[in-house]
């Protein structure tokens, strides 16, 4: 399998995934034909990138870090949430989200992730028009992915998770509708925006943690003190924020917005490495390194002497991963071969360009 962008797809493909839509229902099964036309219609619902059929790549078999079930359940049941906290905003009414509607889902999220341990970070796709919903799922899976890396416990990995769950909900009162602007935002909304953690807090129930409530406060913070809401830096914030920080940032920069377009994960790798002491703790930063793909499997590159080919996989470099070479210049190879880019006698060759087709 390989991976494309949707608007780029200009003939008929065989996806290699499920798509679930955000009542957890999978809408388009492994296997169904995706046509150009069809293709459009999952861009314009939030789907920028999928995993098509190759015969050239039939080995490659990637598989999201969670379970299809639970993918399911917890997307239905976050959606539910998320439907609570902006229909109770728009009434006028209180709501509160007490600890046992996060608690099940952030446990299902951390037992899928212990037994799946050996797989990296891969963006699970959620199709709905509204990024985020799809963005505090995969906030939930990155954040206990790298508080595995930190050795955090199970119970605070579940704290981690239900964090990163709902880190973001605050988004869904007053700054629900300028969040969705397609263009860059005034200061007057800007400090708009900057009270939904806050928001976010005040429907948090006394039965969730005080660790979930500090993600969720906090996770706009920055070590020097640049970030919002209240400038906490340093010692003050506590390590499953610091966690949470980096997970949220990563997962928007390699999404797309309504105001902007995402970036390539290892562009988003290089943005967070060059924050690292500044914004981010270097510690997290690392771990970053060591569970995210920055050049993800399934994708198409351009090396510098012309060779065109695709990831397959690394030996633990994912700046130096593995190419399945099937062109050099405009030269097809049959059959490809191999170009391990953490080998010695390709110390010279490096990734130019993403293709993404």
């Amino acid at each position: 399998m390989r991976r494309v962008l949707v608007e780029r797809l200009e003939t008929e493909a065989v996806l290699a995934q499920d798509l679930v839509d955000a009542n957890g229902v999978t809408l388009l099964r492994r296997g169904q034909p995706i046509s150009p036309r069809l293709a459009d219609r999952l861009r314009r619902v939030g789907i920028a990138e999928i995993l098509v059929m190759d015969p050239l790549l039939a080995d490659l078999d990637l598989q999201p870090p969670l379970n299809p079930d639970t993918i399911s359940t917890v997307t239905a049941r976050l959606n539910e949430i998320m439907t609570g906290a902006r229909k109770a905003f728009q009434d006028g009414h209180p709501y509160t989200v007490a600890g046992d509607m996060l608690q099940p889902l952030a446990r299902m999220i951390v037992d899928d992730l212990s037994a799946n341990r050996h797989r990296k970070f891969e963006m699970i796709p959620v199709v709905n028009p509204d990024y985020l919903l799809g963005h505090l799922l995969n906030v939930a899976v990155l954040a206990v992915q790298l508080g595995r890396r930190s050795n955090l416990p199970y119970d605070r990995l579940v704290d981690l998770a239900a964090g990163g769950l709902v880190l973001d909900l605050g988004m869904l009162g007053q700054a629900d509708v300028i969040r969705r602007a397609p263009r860059p935002l005034e200061p007057g909304e800007w400090s708009i925006i900057h009270q939904h953690p806050a928001q976010g807090v005040a429907w948090l129930g006394e039965s969730v943690s005080a660790y979930t409530k500090a993600i969720v406060a906090r996770h706009h913070e920055r070590l020097d003190g640049s970030g919002y809401p209240e400038g906490t830096a340093g010692d003050q914030l506590h390590p499953m924020v610091r966690i949470a920080m980096v997970a949220d940032v990563y997962v928007a920069l390699t999404s797309d917005r309504p105001h902007r377009r995402r970036i390539p994960a290892h562009e988003a790798i290089d943005y967070i490495m060059s924050m690292s002491g500044i914004h981010f703790d270097p510690r997290v930063t690392r771990n970053l390194l060591s569970v995210v793909h920055p050049y993800p499997l399934g994708v198409r590159v351009r090396l510098g002497s012309g060779r065109v080919g695709v990831v397959v996989g690394d030996r633990g470099m994912g700046t130096r991963p593995i190419v399945r070479v099937f062109q050099e210049g405009t030269r097809r190879v049959d059959p490809p071969y191999e170009v391990d880019l953490s080998a010695p006698e390709f110390q010279t060759e490096f990734i130019t360009e993403i293709l993404y087709s």
